[in-house]
């Protein structure tokens, strides 16, 4: 599994070798659980998609989590995690709903990760777990954040 993702982290952490590195399948942080798409004894909750950004940018990315890591660099200690992006589809749910809002922004039209493409992604980038929809009649997927983010007293 490693060969598919190997350059990329290696180039990341700055390594020659990656026998330092240590794989995680899941994480907390505070009250909240991430599971990588490798944990396999939870099989119900999706908790491997999530919202991102990448150096510090404004735009919120997608994917999913394949696997954490954690590294010894030097004197310092990396963490993050290597994730499948998703690329925004062209098209929203709506553009206009009486009870979700205009427009819907908290569930975004997506298309299927590619299978051999990943980015790394250090852990205070990851912004929120979202939900992943996946319909088998459709090219295009879904993910929202939940809704109880979004409330504002």
């Amino acid at each position: 599994m490693a060969e598919l993702f190997e350059d990329d982290l290696q180039a990341f952490l700055g390594l020659e070798s990656l026998s330092a590195v240590n794989y995680f399948t899941r994480l907390q942080v505070g009250n909240a659980v991430f599971h990588s798409k490798l944990y396999k004894r939870v099989s119900r909750r999706n908790t491997f998609t999530v919202a991102y950004s990448l150096n510090g940018s404004s735009s919120i990315s997608y994917g999913q989590i394949e696997v954490f890591f954690k590294a010894a660099v030097g004197t310092r200690v990396s963490c993050g995690a290597i994730v499948q992006p998703l690329s925004i589809a062209d098209q929203d749910l709506c553009k206009e709903h009486e009870v979700l809002g205009r427009p819907v922004s908290h569930i975004i039209a997506l298309r299927r990760p590619n299978r051999h493409f990943f980015v790394v992604v250090p852990l205070e980038d990851i912004i929120d777990v979202c939900v992943y929809m996946e319909f088998s009649d459709s090219e295009v997927h879904y993910v929202a954040h939940f809704p109880n983010h979004l409330e504002k007293d």
